[in-house]
């Protein structure tokens, strides 16, 4: 999942309390919740940064929402596990496990996640859009020899929105009641981060 901010701006403006988010955020960290949130529950705002705070999303502007290996090869990481991935080398150790030593799926995938932030830099269209939400779905065959067969796709662009100005993508997310919100949610800051863990890989 890319990006600092995995959250619309609009849900600054959403002040209802809610007890079902209250309870994932105890479910993930019991002591998180103070004794008034206990008592009338979260926005969705609060559950939104503190997702991005207890995973990679704050720090690194990506974060592992999941992961599926052959039960030959390794060990699969759940949408709940990775909840809860909160650091560079749990990260690091989740893409060693993914590769499976593969060297050469490593390298085609590393030189795919340059060739698409180049790519990103230079699309007008990528420059004038809010990604909010969107992700990068990794795919390979284990079992085929072929490592051109790997690859690296955007996904989720259904909270892909226009811009008011172009977005750098890097910058930080500035926002304020009267004027609103500058729309940077740090994609390219979490493609740079992901390219230098993957390229810091120690595959064998």
């Amino acid at each position: 999942k890319m990006g600092k901010r995995t959250f619309k701006e609009s849900a600054v403006k959403d002040k209802k309390r809610r007890m079902d988010l209250l309870q994932k955020m105890v479910k993930t960290k019991r002591d998180e919740a103070t004794e008034e949130e206990l008592e009338h529950g979260i926005t969705k705002l609060r559950y939104q940064q503190f997702r991005e705070k207890m995973s990679t999303s704050e720090s690194l502007g990506f974060r592992v929402d999941a992961m599926s290996v052959p039960d030959t090869n390794g060990k699969s990481v759940s949408a709940e596990e990775a909840k809860k991935m909160a650091t560079s080398a749990e990260v690091k150790a989740c893409f060693l496990e993914y590769v499976a030593g593969r060297k050469d799926c490593w390298s085609v995938l590393l030189h795919k996640l340059k060739a698409l932030r180049v790519l990103l830099e230079e699309s007008d269209w990528f420059a004038n859009h809010e990604l909010i939400g969107s992700s990068l779905f990794f795919a390979f065959d284990c079992s085929n020899p072929d490592a051109q067969s790997c690859g690296v796709w955007m996904i989720d662009f259904a909270n892909a929105t226009p811009s008011a100005r172009p977005l750098t993508h890097r910058a930080e997310w500035i926002f304020n009641e009267e004027e609103g919100g500058n729309q940077e949610e740090g994609y390219l800051s979490g493609l740079d981060s992901l390219i230098d863990l993957w390229e810091a890989l120690e595959v064998h």
